[in-house]
């Protein structure tokens, strides 16, 4: 899967050692729980970013979603459970496909693949991207992907 990045990666350390890689993780989500300037968290309910919410309350915390997405069920549960207000980006199935339309355009005109990660995950960091405009914000942070490593 992460082929492409074997290249770029065959110079790094890798942390193989679970002691490091817990170190590492708390040393990256407190710096990312630290920001000291208003910003965006996408909250999808999942580990990662449950976890930079849980360590980061000063966050404007947005939940993005289609109309009976899972997702979107699990993070308004959390947020919920935790006492969090959040903004709700819920989408109908017109304006999913709309976004999904101009993510598509996107990643055509930068020469990126538009394969179903590309284009799921692009389509909710583009959603986000708009409600940081709405609320004058240019900090966005999200915990894309700690599921797949970990998992």
């Amino acid at each position: 899967m992460f082929e492409h990045l074997q290249k770029e990666l065959s110079h790094c350390a890798l942390f193989v050692n679970k002691k490091e890689i817990l170190l590492r993780i708390n040393t990256l989500l407190r710096a990312a729980a630290t920001i000291n300037q208003p910003h965006i968290l996408g909250l999808s309910g999942g580990v990662d970013s449950s976890l930079l919410a849980f360590l980061s309350p000063v966050a404007s915390k947005v939940i993005v979603g289609v109309e009976g997405s899972e997702d979107y069920q699990y993070a308004s549960t959390l947020a919920s459970t935790m006492g969090w207000k959040t903004t709700a980006c819920l989408l109908s199935p017109d304006q999913a496909e709309s976004v999904l339309l101009k993510v598509m355009d996107i990643l055509t005109k930068h020469n990126v693949p538009r394969d179903p990660i590309n284009v799921g995950v692009g389509a909710v960091d583009y959603v986000l991207c708009q409600e940081a405009k709405k609320q004058n914000i240019s900090l966005l942070v999200s915990g894309l992907g700690a599921e797949e490593i970990f998992g």
